[in-house]
């Protein structure tokens, strides 16, 4: 895969990230698991805080649960419970979809990646998964 994300490529005062080449306004979804990815997607969706991107956190891959991510003031990113539209311009497919016992498949996890064919695919993962 890849290195896109650890770069030292600035994305300056635009907004704009040359190696996802994101816009402002574009959605970042992340797919994780509740609990054990969500801690995970919020220190990466504060890491873009300043840049002008809509963060949205699936959890496992149900489209119908889907949430936005928002910044809470001394706190950091949090899950809202504020249901949004899934329109990703980049898919963040976390590793703790892969720990033992989920209830997807490896499978499942490629579906979102074929279903939108004009994105980035990133997978992060953390301890190995």
């Amino acid at each position: 895969m890849k290195r896109i994300l650890g770069s030292r490529a600035s994305s300056g005062r635009s907004g704009v990230h040359p190696g996802l080449r994101l816009q402002p306004g574009d959605h970042i979804v992340y797919y994780g698991c509740t609990g054990t990815c969500t801690p995970f997607i919020g220190v990466l969706a504060m890491a873009g805080r300043g840049l002008h991107y809509h963060k949205v956190f699936v959890p496992y891959l149900d489209e119908t649960k889907t949430q936005k991510l928002h910044e809470v003031p001394d706190t950091g990113m949090q899950v809202s419970g504020e249901t949004a539209a899934v329109n990703p311009r980049n898919i963040i497919i976390m590793g703790g979809l892969a720990m033992p016992y989920m209830s997807v498949t490896k499978e499942q996890v490629r579906n979102p990646a074929a279903r939108y064919d004009t994105i980035k695919v990133v997978g992060v993962c953390f301890q190995n998964m």
